[in-house]
């Protein structure tokens, strides 16, 4: 016989000693049965024995418990001062993406083309009408009156409407992209930790928008003084002119170590084979400098 089974049939013992107890007890002290003739000194008997087992139950079972622990979430303050997010941009895009770039321009490159989709709107319309009896002149009419803005706008939409479709989520990115650049966005961080790892959730306002988002965090700490922290980001969407533009889900990861003045401080990295708290953070190019500090 093994140690697991002589384990198993001593536990087995102890819940037979216990019902067997409990059972006589009951059945006296409700007159059943066969223990209709307890005498009643044997009844108080029975009765103290019943507690003291239960009581020696309780107390067994109470000292396997883990220790009961209440995790407490602790509030920080967060602050990311953005890096310049837009000199080469236009010049990393993919090629066939380019052309949204050339056909609207700034000041206004997504308010543009928000202009132009709607003129796109009226032309597949009264394209559609001219296939229609009693509607072969609406579409010519139409573009005889157009300005050189708007012809040139149908012409990129007849040159390769699937860019086109793509131009939105294009220009919406180079969009959130161009307010972040050399701006400051600022948050809260609610975080638990267990075991040097990090959990919790930030209400984060990304620069010159009034609407938090919230990002999932996770995170681990390296070392004496490194922390690395994860956001994870949902998909949502941002207004732009009584408009809304799609924000893809999205993750980053920061770098922080603390400071002498007990604040963390560190680097947004998007550069491939950086590891935290054991590659030389000077060497790798960061999109953003983040601080993060305790709120008493």
């Amino acid at each position: 016989m093994g140690q697991n089974d002589i384990i198993f049939y001593y536990h087995l013992l102890v819940i037979a000693i216990i019902a067997a107890t409990a059972i006589v007890t009951l059945g006296g002290i409700l007159k059943i049965g066969i223990f209709k003739s307890v005498p009643d000194s044997y009844k108080k008997l029975l009765v103290g024995a019943l507690l003291v087992e239960l009581s020696a139950a309780f107390i067994g079972i109470y000292k396997t418990l883990p220790q009961l622990e209440f995790k407490k979430a602790e509030k920080y303050a967060m602050e990311i001062k953005y890096s310049d997010l837009i000199t080469g941009y236009i010049d990393r895009v993919s090629d066939y993406q380019r052309s949204c770039f050339d056909s609207f321009q700034e000041p206004n490159r997504l308010g543009s083309f928000f202009r132009c989709e709607g003129y796109v709107n009226t032309y597949t319309v009264l394209s559609e009408l001219t296939r229609q009896d009693g509607f072969q002149d609406a579409l010519q009419v139409w573009l005889n009156n157009l300005n050189a803005e708007k012809k040139s706008c149908i012409d990129h939409y007849d040159a390769d409407q699937d860019v086109f479709s793509e131009c939105k989520s294009v220009l919406g990115r180079y969009h959130r992209n161009k307010i972040a650049s050399k701006g400051v966005g600022e948050g809260e961080l609610y975080v638990s930790v267990d075991n040097n790892h990090y959990n919790g959730v930030a209400s984060y306002n990304f620069p010159k928008e009034t609407r938090p988002v919230i990002l999932q965090i996770s995170g681990k700490k390296i070392g004496d003084d490194h922390i690395s922290f994860r956001f994870n980001q949902s998909a949502s969407a941002i207004e732009f002119e009584s408009r809304y533009i799609p924000r893809e889900s999205a993750s980053f990861e920061v770098c922080l170590k603390q400071t002498d003045r007990g604040i963390f401080e560190g680097k947004m990295i998007i550069s491939d084979g950086f590891k935290c708290g054991e590659s030389d953070i000077e060497s790798y190019q960061s999109i953003a400098n983040v601080s993060v500090r305790e709120i008493l």
